[in-house]
């Protein structure tokens, strides 16, 4: 799950770590909320998909 999730922080299709928790929860994935449950891991993945975006633009 860690890498499908740092994945979908590079892809640039998500706004943060809150969109990538229900992307990942439709992919079967009901532990997502307790795994990304720390403050660390939302900052890393908020990060990353900020940087995608600004990639992408």
């Amino acid at each position: 799950m860690w890498e499908l999730a740092y994945q979908m922080a590079r892809s640039g299709e998500h706004s943060g770590y809150q969109s990538i928790e229900w992307a990942l929860r439709d992919k079967g994935f009901s532990r997502a909320r307790m795994l990304l449950d720390d403050a660390a891991v939302r900052e890393k993945l908020n990060c990353m998909c900020a940087e995608s975006k600004k990639g992408a633009d």
